[in-house]
């Protein structure tokens, strides 16, 4: 009994990645114009056709000349072999949360944008962005806080920024969405601020990535009236509500409001408040019993430039709390850089 259901396992893994493998070929040789007959974002390709071809360029060694993030590689140099030995291990090409096609360009041409889980535990961490180009492709891996789901939007900032909470209450997400109406399309993405902590609130920050020449970069300065007027009222409706509750525990409510402050005082220095906004609260957060709440006031100091934090980096990193000290001084080192 138990070899049969191996064999029979063996021989569902073998179909699947034949499959994978098969789909992964239509989607080398397809036309991704958007005007194609057939379209290609019509052809309904299955998630794990898209993880064996995102595989596929990843394990081919493309070249990355244009810049450090973006590679190249050409259809003759696919290491074919090399991703259908990986297929054999479980897990090994990752899992893709969700894919898009989109011309994010107004090229003609479209992309393809997908969310990958590459550890097994549904951890959606990394966006690639894969770009047609001449005799093979040119892609992008973004990190990202886990976003298991791609949302291409039409509508107005408030409408783009649905799911870009603070700590992604209504579910993290990758939004895609023309913001100044230039015919490119942003990226609005989850990133992770500070140290994450088990069963602890996190601090999630809400960045924006714009197209620009042959890649997606950070343009956060370029859209600050994204954080003025859609994200800054909800993070400090959050910290309203979170002051007023009386159903949490003081622990509870001391760690979840840290992390709204933590977002507040990041939006509010990139607004021009001041590089020291945030700097008198986290001193006090780092003489908090609390480890998180200490761990929130890392958070700060890593993004106030100057001697005071410095100086509390230093005390911080001298800290009884293994994750508190770790943090601290893996932030002192990223200073002396």
């Amino acid at each position: 009994m138990k070899q049969a259901r191996f064999l029979m396992a063996l021989t569902l893994l073998s179909c699947l990645q034949a499959w994978g493998q098969s789909e992964a070929r239509k989607l080398v040789e397809a036309n991704w114009a958007v005007n194609a007959t057939p379209s290609v974002a019509a052809a309904d390709f299955s998630k794990e056709g898209v993880a064996y071809f995102r595989s596929l360029l990843g394990r081919s060694y493309g070249r990355n000349e244009l810049a450090p993030d973006v590679y190249e590689v050409t259809i003759p140099d696919l290491s074919w072999d090399l991703v259908a030995r990986a297929s054999k291990i479980k897990g090994a090409l990752g899992t893709v949360g969700d894919y898009k096609w989109i011309d994010i360009d107004a090229d003609g041409m479209y992309e393809l944008l997908e969310v990958t889980d590459a550890s097994g535990r549904a951890f959606y961490n990394t966006l690639t962005v894969v770009k047609r180009i001449g005799g093979g492709f040119r892609f992008q891996p973004i990190w990202i806080w886990s976003a298991p789901k791609i949302t291409e939007s039409f509508g107005d900032l408030q409408t783009s920024a649905r799911g870009s909470w603070s700590i992604c209450e209504n579910g993290c997400e990758v939004i895609v969405t023309d913001l100044d109406q230039d015919g490119s399309m942003e990226l609005i993405l989850p990133v992770g601020i500070g140290h994450s902590r088990a069963g602890a609130p996190f601090p999630l920050w809400t960045t924006i990535f714009r197209w620009e020449e042959f890649r997606y970069v950070q343009a956060e300065e370029r859209f600050r009236s994204f954080y003025e007027t859609v994200l800054l009222p909800k993070v400090e409706q959050k910290i309203t509500e979170l002051s007023r509750g009386k159903d949490e525990s003081q622990q509870d409510r001391d760690e979840a409001l840290g992390v709204e402050w933590v977002v507040r005082d990041k939006i509010l220095r990139l607004l021009r408040g001041g590089p020291n906004v945030g700097l008198e609260r986290a001193i006090r957060w780092a003489k908090h019993p609390n480890p998180n709440v200490r761990l929130n006031a890392l958070a700060e100091f890593g993004e106030i430039p100057g001697e005071e934090s410095l100086r509390y980096l230093e005390m911080l990193a001298k800290d009884d709390d293994t994750n508190v000290h770790t943090y601290a001084e893996r932030l002192i080192r990223e200073r002396k850089k």
